[in-house]
């Protein structure tokens, strides 16, 4: 029998987020990206293993510590979630980081955590102010840029044609009003909102392509509603494969942020993103640049997060190619 698999959960922004603490592997690979291929080549059944237990399955997020690449970092960290190994989830990063300061798992003479992660290095810090937003505390990610790679890019769904934003918040995303393809942002619209994600994206995919050849496929697509204010956007984040997020998502909150920030309407205020299911990521401009007339901004991420609990979960003898 192979050693029992344990792990510390957690929530944020209504992602359950649950990190390997023991029973793991040891990663291979020179830098992050490689490291992440490494685990999509050999570990799906690791994956399947942590996420396919317990009673918050659904949407399960999770993450696991590894050496870093990156000088002057505290750990690597892998993210996974039902569909696969995303580059980046800032909902596993923000509960890893208060998971591994409250138990001491990385030993740091201070609280602020630099996490090498294939979308490259980033900071976790903890966040008093989360108080006051109604959490128990919580935990702020920066590092993370956002820039709009293309606006306005027009594509056929449905035999109609729909404008799309093309935006980047650590993974490309298809932004698309959820008005134009006669859908409402709300959890009883989920289904559907799968669907069109699943019709839109590789509709998305093809146009881009052409126009630029080689550039990444969209990770997801973000569906808006109509704004409450100039600083206040819902939407709904359906990631491909079929995933709807119960969190705003952490890097589309960047990736709105840098449309707002391309149009000129992203303020210095607190910009508050709300999903379709009613949680909230809030977030504030770090810093901005220009680049070749191109707006990059670097937003900072807070949310609010809960610890859950440990637990152990029996995973008997799974295979690992050798190298």
């Amino acid at each position: 029998m192979a050693e029992d698999l344990k792990a510390i959960d957690a929530s944020v922004a209504g992602e359950h987020v649950r990190l390997l603490v023991e029973g793991g592997l040891t990663v291979s690979g020179d830098t992050m990206d490689d490291k992440r291929a490494w685990l999509q080549a050999n570990a799906d059944f690791l994956r399947r293993s942590l996420l396919e237990h317990g009673d918050h399955c659904t949407g399960m997020h999770g993450a696991l510590f590894t050496e870093p690449a990156s000088p002057k970092t505290h750990a690597g960290m892998l993210f996974m979630n039902p569909v696969g190994f995303p580059r980046i989830s800032g909902e596993a990063l923000m509960a890893a980081a208060t998971i591994a300061i409250d138990h001491r798992i990385i030993h740091v003479s201070a609280d602020e955590l630099y996490l090498d992660t294939p979308a490259g290095v980033l900071t976790a810090t903890p966040s008093l102010g989360m108080r006051a937003k109604g959490g128990v505390g919580g935990m702020q990610l920066t590092g993370l840029a956002g820039f709009v790679q293309d606006a306005g890019v027009d594509v056929e769904f449905d035999g109609r044609t729909v404008s799309v934003d093309v935006a980047f918040g650590g993974e490309f995303f298809a932004v698309v009003d959820a008005d134009s393809i006669g859908l409402p942002v709300i959890q009883e619209s989920a289904f559907d909102l799968v669907r069109a994600a699943e019709r839109l994206l590789p509709a998305v995919d093809r146009v881009v392509q052409r126009r630029r050849p080689g550039l990444s496929l969209m990770h997801g697509a973000i569906f808006t509603d109509s704004l409450r204010s100039p600083d206040y956007v819902r939407s709904a984040t359906v990631l491909g494969g079929g995933l709807l997020l119960r969190s705003p998502g952490a890097a589309s909150t960047i990736a709105l942020m840098a449309l707002w920030e391309s149009r000129g309407s992203l303020t210095d205020r607190t910009f508050i993103h709300e999903s379709a299911f009613g949680t909230l990521l809030y977030g504030t401009v770090f810093a901005r640049q220009v680049v070749e007339g191109r707006r990059i901004i670097v937003p900072t991420i807070e949310s609010p997060v809960a610890m859950i609990g440990s637990c152990v979960l029996g995973r008997g003898e799974w295979p690992v190619r050798s190298e």
